[in-house]
């Protein structure tokens, strides 16, 4: 078995977005076995001393950010507006969770990848407002075998997150 190699950077958030050195996932490939699930994990928790006062140091101290990958290989090839559907239902709760006074402090990214080529970004700051962006080649019509998640988050407000829960809410 082949798996890629995922690297993340996790002391700051400062990745152009799509740039060279993104790690949204939207980079990282399949690995090429059929019936395998791949999954890369990285949670950590910053405590930075950046010498502010008050709650705006509680919350840089409290940084929440993680980083996972999944990739999935079904029986049944899934219509990737279905895989949409999932990933917007996942970030529409996710928000609701991360929101203080409907922003989100920090972000929450996703992409869904079934090819090189063929991606579906999501991005969200603002509760309820989920922007996505696809690919030219990812075609809602179209259907997939296999398909690649990852997530990352970035959050101020430190909230436990059941990655359970974001595994299982992209299994078509």
């Amino acid at each position: 078995m082949k798996h890629n190699n995922h690297e993340h950077e996790h002391h700051g958030h400062n990745h152009s977005e799509h740039g060279e050195n993104c790690d949204c996932g939207c980079h990282s490939g399949h690995g090429d076995h059929p019936h395998h699930e791949h999954d890369h994990h990285e949670h950590h928790h910053h405590e930075h001393d950046h010498g502010h006062d008050g709650d705006y140091e509680k919350f840089i101290e409290n940084t929440m950010v993680l980083s996972r990958s999944w990739n999935y290989s079904v029986q049944n090839p899934v219509s990737l507006r279905i895989l949409e559907e999932k990933a917007k239902a996942l970030f529409l709760d996710l928000g609701t969770q991360f929101s203080v006074e409907g922003i989100i402090l920090g972000h929450i990214k996703g992409v869904i990848k079934t090819g090189a080529d063929s991606f579906y970004s999501l991005s969200m700051t603002r509760e309820g407002q989920t922007d996505v962006t696809a690919s030219k080649n990812w075609t809602p019509d179209h259907e997939a075998a296999e398909y690649t998640f990852t997530i990352n988050i970035l959050s101020m407000k430190h909230i436990p997150v059941e990655e359970e829960y974001l595994h299982k809410a992209m299994i078509a």
